[in-house]
């Protein structure tokens, strides 16, 4: 997970939080969305995204990448709580999964991805009236 306590990237840049319980996973997609974001924090499980997304409150979150199995507390939970929270009900989501199979929202990355499906996927997640929830 990355140190909260280093300096954050200017405004403009969005942050991504990265939650999969595999980290070669997450370190494919940090250096997949680099270009786009500029910047991501990580987590491991659900329950530790949690407490990553809380964290960044002052700089806010432009979305979530979420693998949908995961230990202690899946992705379907998580986006449970997220949306439950009017403070991280509005941030896309994006899951991620090596199983088929319906999603919330309907936004879904398929395993095996590469680093092309990758960033057109975040990049439709991060523009506006496109993998946004419905208000």
């Amino acid at each position: 997970m990355r140190d909260l306590g280093e300096a954050r990237p200017p405004a403009q840049e969005p942050l991504v939080l990265i939650v999969d319980d595999d980290a070669d996973i997450r370190a494919y997609l940090r250096r997949c969305l680099g270009p786009i974001t500029g910047h991501t924090l990580e987590a491991a499980d659900g329950v530790e995204a949690l407490a990553v997304a809380r964290a960044a409150l002052p700089d806010g979150l432009a979305l979530i990448i979420v693998d949908r199995g995961m230990p202690r507390m899946d992705g379907l939970e998580l986006h449970a709580i997220l949306r439950s929270d009017p403070v991280f009900a509005m941030i896309p989501v994006l899951f991620i999964s090596g199983e088929t199979g319906p999603v919330p929202e309907g936004t879904l990355l398929q395993k095996p991805f590469n680093a092309r499906t990758a960033r057109a996927a975040v990049h439709a997640a991060l523009t506006p009236g496109q993998g946004r929830p419905s208000a």
